[in-house]
C-alpha cells in the first residue's frame, strides 16, 4: 500500500507555522544577547571605574588626566571592549573630561559625578576655536554612543555604574568652549538643568510638533548644529536647537 504523501497545503501551513514562530523568538532572543551584552558592558566599566578609584588612591586622592588616563590606568584589551560595539572599537568608552586631574574630595557628589560612559571621541588638534582633545574623552553630549538599545552605561564616582537613557552628570565642554548657546520657542517648558553649562535664549522657531519626545536626547546633524527634544510630558512646541559658541 502506497503511504500518503503530504499535500502542498499541508506544507505551506507547516511553513506558515515555522515562520510565525521564528518571528516571536528571534526577537526574544535577540533580547536576550543584548540584555548580556549589557552586563559586559556594565562589568567593564565597573572594573575601569575601580582603576580610577585606585589611581587616585596611589596619586593623593588625585584622579588621572585626560591626556593620560587610559595609558596610566594599563587596564587590560579586553576591558576596553564593548560587546555591542564590536571588536573592530579598541575601546569604546570615554573618560568625563570634567573630573580630568581633580581631587576626590572636590567632587561635591560622588553618586552623581560621572567618571566614564559609552562613547565615542577621537582627538583633535588645537585651532582658532578649540583647544586639544584626546582621544575617547567625553566633553559634551555629541561624545555619548547610545548603543544599548538607546540607552548607555556610565560609571560614577562612588564606585556604582548604570544603565540609562540620559547619563546624570556634569560635562565640561570642549576646552576652549564657551559651552552651548541654546535656542528654543518663547513660551516652551525647556528644563535647562540637563545641558551643563549651556545659556537660553527665547526666539522664533516655526515648525511645531505635539508629540512627546521623551527622553530624546543630542542628535548631531552635523558639526555645529545639535537637535533636541525636550524632555518631559507632551510639551508643546516639543523641538529646540543649538549651537557651540567660543569663547572671544
Amino acid at each position: 500500500m502506497r503511504s500518503r504523501g503530504f499535500t502542498l497545503i499541508e506544507l505551506l501551513v507547516v511553513i506558515a507555522i515555522i515562520a510565525i514562530l521564528a518571528a516571536i523568538l528571534f526577537p526574544v532572543f535577540a533580547k536576550a544577547r543584548e540584555k548580556a551584552r549589557q552586563t559586559q558592558c556594565l562589568n567593564n566599566q565597573k572594573q575601569i571605574c575601580t582603576s580610577i578609584l585606585m589611581y587616585a588612591q596611589d596619586h593623593d586622592e588625585l584622579l588621572p588626566a585626560s591626556s593620560v588616563v587610559w595609558g596610566a590606568l594599563n587596564l587590560d584589551k579586553g576591558v576596553l571592549l564593548c560587546p555591542t560595539a564590536g571588536t573592530q572599537m579598541k575601546n569604546a568608552y570615554v573618560y568625563n573630561n570634567k573630573w580630568s586631574g581633580a581631587a576626590l574630595g572636590d567632587i561635591p557628589s560622588a553618586s552623581d559625578a560621572l567618571f566614564t560612559s559609552d562613547g565615542v571621541h577621537n582627538a583633535t588638534a588645537a585651532n582658532a576655536t578649540y583647544d586639544t582633545t584626546y582621544d575617547n574623552v567625553l566633553y559634551d553630549v555629541t561624545d555619548y554612543d547610545f548603543r544599548h538599545g538607546g540607552k548607555t552605561v556610565s560609571s560614577y564616582s562612588d564606585g556604582h555604574v548604570e544603565i540609562a537613557d540620559v547619563p546624570n552628570g556634569d560635562l565640561s565642554g570642549y576646552p576652549g568652549a564657551g559651552g552651548m548657546q541654546l535656542y528654543y520657542p518663547s513660551g516652551s517648558d525647556v528644563d535647562m538643568s540637563i545641558f551643563p553649562g549651556t545659556t537660553a535664549t527665547g526666539g522664533a522657531f516655526n515648525d511645531y510638533f505635539n508629540v512627546n519626545f521623551y527622553r530624546t536626547f543630542a542628535l548631531l546633524l552635523h558639526n555645529d548644529i545639535v537637535m533636541f527634544g525636550v524632555f518631559g510630558e507632551w510639551v508643546y512646541p516639543c523641538c529646540c536647537y543649538a549651537h557651540r559658541t567660543p569663547i572671544h
